[in-house]
C-alpha cells in the first residue's frame, strides 16, 4: 500500500509494482506473441484475446442478452 512502484520499462519509464507486471507490459514494446492456438497456429500477445479466440473454434457463447434468447 505504500504505491512505490519499482519496477520499470528500459523502453518508456512506465513504472510497476511487481515484475510481471512489467515483463507483460514488454510485451508492448517487442511484439512477443506468447499464446498460440493449438488448433489453427494464430498468435496472441495478450491472454484475453487468446481466450476469446479459442470460443470462435469451440462455438462457446458465454454472453446472453439480457433482453432476447440471443447470445
Amino acid at each position: 500500500h505504500t504505491g512505490e512502484r519499482p519496477y520499470t520499462c528500459a523502453t518508456c519509464g512506465k513504472s510497476f509494482k511487481r515484475s510481471s507486471l512489467l515483463q507483460t507490459h514488454l510485451r508492448v514494446h517487442t511484439g512477443l506473441r506468447a499464446f498460440r492456438c493449438a488448433q489453427c497456429g494464430l498468435t496472441f500477445k495478450w491472454a484475453s484475446h487468446y481466450q476469446y479466440h479459442l470460443r470462435q473454434h469451440s462455438g462457446e457463447r458465454p454472453y446472453r442478452c439480457p433482453t432476447c434468447p440471443k447470445a
